[in-house]
């Protein structure tokens, strides 16, 4: 299992159904939906919410896959994306951060947290 996959494919399954839709909350279940999907894969058992219960060590693949695309995104695709897609995207992503950190107390998802929000 590439965790970081699973975050570049999370990234692009919320852009593209954004991109058709401009509805978040489709984009955000189906970005959620394909990591809790690699986590189903992995033998993962989702108990609350997938990003409460991924695991530290994944969360780390996760953010690189995930940030990455997003930082990248114009280069991918040959435009700037909105805003009105990257602010929520951010702060989706962000919010899962902060959320799975509020479970699991560790100083490498603050540092992702932090790194994140300079973004």
């Amino acid at each position: 299992m590439s965790w970081e996959e699973a975050g570049r494919r999370a990234f692009n399954r919320y852009f593209n159904v954004y991109r058709k839709t401009e509805d978040h909350d489709d984009g955000q279940e189906l970005a959620g939906d394909e990591i809790a999907n690699a986590m189903i894969d992995a033998g993962i058992e989702i108990e609350n919410f997938w990003y409460e219960d991924l695991p530290v060590d994944a969360w780390l693949g996760v953010f690189k896959g995930f940030s990455d695309a997003y930082k990248n995104i114009e280069k991918e695709v040959g435009y700037e994306p909105s805003e009105l897609f990257m602010g929520p995207a951010h702060t989706w992503f962000s919010d899962a951060m902060f959320y799975s950190n509020e479970v699991h107390q560790d100083s490498r998802l603050e540092a992702l947290i932090e790194e994140f929000n300079k973004l």
